[in-house]
């Protein structure tokens, strides 16, 4: 028996199905994973940002293979944009999430996101 009836998980640098040791255990302890990923708008707006469109159509390109890793094994990815916190607060109410599960980052950024 699974100890979660369903759980989000969030994927941010990850973007890839095998060996995602995040995404395995929340497949393993919970019964649905629903997997998501967010635009953040304060990432995408922060001066400090410095995506090029390159960065954006590989980001794109990246997104779009996952979903297909995805949907090869009968699921899909759900992507939002906007304020992350908000997003979060609004799938967790909404769908009833049990848990959420992400991937350890251990850039300095990520550090101070997080």
């Amino acid at each position: 028996m699974n100890k979660y009836k369903k759980s989000l998980f969030l994927f941010r640098r990850d973007l890839r199905v095998n060996d995602n040791t995040g995404l395995i255990y929340a497949s393993k302890t919970s019964s649905k994973v629903i997997p998501s990923f967010i635009f953040d708008s304060n990432i995408l707006n922060s001066p400090q940002n410095n995506t090029s469109n390159f960065r954006m159509k590989f980001l794109h390109e990246s997104l779009t293979d996952l979903d297909s890793q995805l949907k090869a094994k009968k699921s899909l990815l759900y992507m939002f944009s906007g304020l992350a916190e908000k997003i979060l607060e609004n799938i967790i109410k909404e769908n009833s999430i049990d848990a959420v599960f992400v991937n350890r980052d251990y850039t300095g950024f990520s550090k101070t996101r997080d």
